[in-house]
């Protein structure tokens, strides 16, 4: 497994530090340039949720839809996920 470099979902900054874990054990981030709370999803995870479908693709579904309406962006961005 390679060592990949973690970048902040909103400004794409690489200056990330440690912010805990989340309820699922998960380790969290944070940005330091913009404050942005993430929790960051391996490319291969990513492809595996979109591939099992179900109920775990329908949950990320939904979150992305949140994040979205928080940051009132438009539902056409789902299709680039």
């Amino acid at each position: 497994m390679t060592h990949e470099a973690i970048h902040c979902p909103r400004c794409h900054s690489e200056e990330i530090s440690g912010n805990g874990h989340n309820s699922r054990g998960s380790q969290s981030y944070m940005c330091r340039d913009c404050g942005q709370k993430f929790v960051h999803v391996l490319p291969e995870l990513r492809s595996q949720i979109k591939r099992r479908g179900g109920p775990v693709r329908r949950r990320m579904t939904l979150r992305c839809k949140v994040a979205l309406r928080t940051h009132k962006l438009g539902f056409q961005l789902l299709n680039l996920l």
